[in-house]
């Protein structure tokens, strides 16, 4: 067995803008998160969210599911936010063989609708380091001797 480790990341926090934040924004949206409303902002939070992307059932497509705070969040809504959370190039981890993990923290975004398109959206979170390299560290197995018995046939 082999455990491949896609990123270590770190802890420092990222900021995303525009397309990306958007992203994020909306699945945060449609995850449930009610945003706190003032004048033309609308800010949402969440202190913990982790996603899994599951590739057991569907090798192709993968099913989806997030934890936002205590909350589970499946299907579409979990889906957004697992493609935002990656496109956010946040750390990711193969957990399970079939299993694509990416997680964050204390994740606020901003809708200002007063801005310009490009700048109405600002994502910032925990946990905004680049991926690292593949590593892969293969599982420590006692190898045993296999004797087999050989019958040589005179000629």
């Amino acid at each position: 067995m082999l455990v491949v480790v896609l990123a270590a990341g770190s802890a420092q926090a990222g900021t995303l803008h525009g397309d990306k934040a958007g992203a994020l924004t909306q699945g945060l949206r449609y995850a449930g998160v009610k945003p706190a409303t003032a004048k033309d902002t609308r800010t949402f939070r969440a202190a913990t969210l982790e996603c899994v992307r599951m590739l057991g059932t569907d090798n192709v497509l993968g099913d989806h599911k997030c934890t936002l705070d205590k909350a589970e969040i499946k299907d579409v809504a979990a889906y957004l936010l697992y493609t935002a959370l990656m496109d956010a190039e946040l750390p990711s981890m193969v957990m399970a063989p079939d299993d694509i993990h990416v997680k964050t923290a204390n994740v606020v975004c901003v809708a200002k609708t007063t801005k310009d398109l490009d700048d109405r959206f600002q994502c910032t979170f925990e946990g905004g380091g680049k991926p690292q390299p593949v590593q892969i560290t293969p599982k420590k197995v006692k190898v045993k001797d296999v004797v087999q018995p050989i019958k040589i046939e005179k000629q």
